[in-house]
């Protein structure tokens, strides 16, 4: 049976890391929502490299691990280290907080009213061309 939506975002709030076992290639299209859960909860990630996941990380810094492959997942999982993982996290909320900060509805909506604006005006501008 599924966990109602209260009783997952409860649980998300005991946990300390999300893992993500899934192929990387699952998110090169469409966003996880579970990645968003993640982000709004700071909660640090173990993810497969993807596109995504680089331009998150490049553009914020390190939320968490990116995994290469499944044995780079396995061996990650199998020599983790709370001690490390409690050095590391201080870093990795407060990317955490700028990715959530960044994804506020307002400012996501200015974002898109102005590409709205900019493609209104370029089809405008090829009506006329």
């Amino acid at each position: 049976m599924p966990l109602l939506r209260d009783e997952y975002v409860a649980a998300l709030k005991e946990i300390d890391l999300v893992c993500l076992p899934l192929p990387g290639h699952v998110y090169d299209f469409t966003g996880s929502g579970t990645v968003s859960d993640a982000i709004a909860a700071l909660k640090p990630l173990i993810v497969f490299r993807n596109r995504t996941m680089e331009a998150m990380f490049a553009r914020y810094g390190p939320i968490g691990w990116l995994a290469e492959d499944r044995d780079d997942l396995i061996r990650l999982v199998g020599a983790f280290d709370p001690v490390e993982v409690a050095r590391r996290r201080p870093g990795w909320v407060n990317n955490l907080r700028a990715i959530r900060e960044a994804r506020r509805p307002e400012l996501l909506a200015k974002s898109y009213a102005a590409s709205i604006k900019m493609a209104d005006q370029s089809r405008r501008d090829g009506a006329r061309g």
